[in-house]
């Protein structure tokens, strides 16, 4: 009978993890949906918002029980040491893949001599994305949406208006206008006369078929043209044979974003006379803000304080196309809605996104000057001397000196 554990407790059941066996006292697992519930001030009313399924911790509380009970534990502490998931033999509903937080425990005591106690809450393993990729590709989606949705809200003031030839036209002015001032300004930009060439083929398209759709297809189209021109374009694996393949060019992804949030600051600024125009200027503001989006969370950032910079300017511009959306409320309340959703959407992408990008880069900080930045390098690299001179280099470029010999006295910025 004693050497026979289900003989001597005839409760137990036999269960596993990673192949080492041990004995099942109790076991249960949580399941239902993952309900969240708001509430709101005043308000007895509440609203469920239903988050999928829930497959919640499985508790086990166990034994291994005989005369090599150490030896076993061990076996047993190494397989739930081991990263990544593993098979865990349910007694009754058979095998599952989990993984182990914190918190499992194996307890030995004087009172019982040829066992140890194990307690332990494993997780289902359910299939995830990769940080990144999940949230760039929320980024994208979100983007993407927002621009569709910008051309709807014109698309549809331009199907209201009564005198549809004079509506056309002031939102073709709106239009054209903005991209004049985009094709001027990529053609002063390096690596910007792709794009001044897919900006000119825009126009040149839109004003020889001013119809309806074409000038309410131009909000999304001039952004979509801006993102795409800052975007790493593949290059082919293989190349045919005797011919030399031409060097993609790719506007940088912060002259990109600058660009799409000065236009977005041009169109806010604009004076509009009629409510087709209050429209294309939302619109474009809308659509050129997510292309600024897009493209900013491609840039290679140096520090956390750059990176800080760019979202305090990107959250300034989701706010501005927040108010002119909310003032076409009243004339278009159905676009207008879907509009002010895509900006709250792309503001929580965009957060997200950068929130994994900041938690990755180092900080800057100031240090006095008023000496060559040579030796600030000297003393910030002093245990690696291969550095010194990339670190002068930063110190000059991130502080825009004349003469990396002369330092303001104020401070100099430099990387943690």
């Amino acid at each position: 009978m004693f050497s026979s554990t289900s003989d001597l407790l005839p409760g137990l059941r036999q269960g596993s993890f990673r192949g080492v066996p041990f004995e099942i006292i109790d076991i249960s697992h949580e399941v239902g949906r993952r309900i969240v519930t708001h509430f709101f001030p005043g308000v007895d009313a509440q609203a469920r918002e239903d988050q999928g399924r829930l497959d919640g911790p499985v508790s086990v509380a166990g034994f291994v029980i005989g005369d090599d009970y150490v030896a076993r534990a061990r076996a047993l502490e190494a397989a739930l040491a081991q990263p990544g998931p593993g098979t865990l033999v349910h007694p009754w509903l058979g095998e599952m893949l989990v993984v182990v937080p914190p918190g499992a425990s194996i307890r030995f005591s004087t009172g019982e001599l040829r066992v140890a106690r194990v307690d332990v809450q494993f997780e289902r393993t359910v299939a995830q994305l990769a940080p990144a990729q999940a949230t760039a590709s929320r980024l994208t989606g979100a983007a993407a949406a927002l621009r569709s949705g910008a051309g709807a809200m014109l698309a549809a003031s331009l199907a209201s208006r009564l005198a549809p030839v004079d509506a056309i036209a002031s939102a073709l002015d709106v239009s054209t206008g903005l991209v004049q001032s985009a094709i001027s300004t990529a053609a002063q930009l390096a690596s910007g006369a792709s794009l001044s060439d897919s900006l000119s083929s825009l126009l040149r398209a839109v004003t020889a078929d001013p119809s309806a759709s074409a000038v309410a297809g131009t909000v999304p189209d001039l952004a979509r043209v801006i993102m795409q021109a800052a975007r790493p374009r593949p290059r082919p694996a293989i190349a045919p044979g005797g011919t030399a393949t031409p060097t993609a060019t790719t506007l940088a992804a912060a002259d990109g974003a600058r660009l799409a949030l000065a236009l977005a600051a041009q169109a806010a600024s604009l004076t509009t006379l009629t409510p087709v125009q209050a429209a294309a200027r939302a619109g474009h503001h809308a659509a050129l803000t997510s292309a600024a989006a897009e493209s900013a969370v491609r840039i290679a950032f140096s520090s956390r304080e750059e990176a800080y910079g760019w979202r305090d300017d990107l959250d300034t511009a989701l706010s501005v196309s927040v108010q002119l959306t909310a003032a076409m409320t009243t004339a278009l309340p159905g676009p207008a809605a879907a509009v002010s959703r895509g900006l709250r959407d792309l503001r929580a992408a965009l957060y997200a996104d950068l929130n994994e990008i900041i938690g990755r880069l180092p900080r800057t900080v100031i240090v006095p000057g008023g000496v060559p930045a040579l030796l600030i390098a000297y003393d910030l690299a002093a245990d690696q001397p291969a550095r010194v001179a990339d670190v002068a280099a930063d110190i000059t470029r991130r502080n825009r000196l004349a003469h990396p010999a002369v330092t303001p006295l104020t401070g100099v910025e430099v990387l943690r």
